[in-house]
């Protein structure tokens, strides 16, 4: 497959689509091709895009009420504040981390959707590892994926705990807290696809039945031919 292409999907209860993005030299991208499975038609609920920045806004009207709470707390003791900069810290997380499980349910509240989820996947790593479009191979292929939307979510709560701790590293490492923050950077990336990967498999995606490994296979076999016979391409 040629190395210009870049996949994305989107499923929802009745099936899910796949385009493909062309890359090209000034890094701009561009839609050059869709499909979707028969029935497929696109869930009303928000787009990732939509709850990550909603969340990010509740997040930051909790951390910010939560701080003015304890700002009128007692200061000066050293464990004191330790407790009140954690108590901040910890609340904050914990609200968002309920809301973002809100999402997701809210977003993917049944089975059958889960399958579709994961049956985009699948096609979707199947296609970009170039073997033969079989039912054993799609049934092989892996129902995670690095792209998926889960990725931003986890990439934003990662991000959250580094910030929302930041005062606690601050006092407790002094002038190293930039080295503690460079740490972070450098094992963010690694962490994240890790903890998107957990969340996946265990709650946003299921494995097909036979019906949809049979859907998926026909839509990916029309995928395939039609970027193969393509004269752009």
């Amino acid at each position: 497959m040629n190395a210009n292409f870049s996949f994305n999907g989107r499923s929802s209860k009745t099936g899910f689509e796949l385009w493909v993005y062309k890359k090209y030299r000034n890094f701009e991208t561009k839609i050059v091709l869709k499909e979707k499975t028969e029935n497929y038609e696109k869930d009303p609920s928000w787009s990732w895009c939509k709850a990550v920045l909603f969340t990010v806004l509740v997040f930051a009207i909790m951390y910010c009420l939560i701080g003015r709470i304890t700002e009128y707390t007692p200061t000066g003791y050293f464990l004191l504040d330790y407790f009140f900069i954690l108590l901040q810290a910890f609340a904050s997380l914990v609200f968002v981390g309920v809301f973002l499980i809100f999402l997701l349910f809210r977003s993917l509240n049944s089975r059958v959707m889960l399958q579709w989820h994961g049956c985009e996947h699948k096609t979707v790593n199947l296609i970009r590892q170039d073997l033969p479009l079989t039912e054993e191979n799609l049934k092989k292929a892996s129902r995670l994926n690095a792209y998926c939307g889960t990725t931003y979510l986890t990439l934003f709560w990662i991000t959250s705990s580094v910030l929302v701790f930041f005062p606690f590293f601050e006092r407790l490492f002094g002038a190293y807290v930039f080295l503690v923050l460079l740490f972070f950077f450098v094992i963010m990336f690694p962490l994240n696809l890790f903890l998107s990967c957990v969340v996946q498999y265990l709650f946003t995606t299921r494995e097909p039945d036979a019906e949809q490994i049979q859907e998926a296979l026909r839509l990916a076999n029309r995928f395939v031919v039609r970027i193969n016979t393509t004269e752009s391409y």
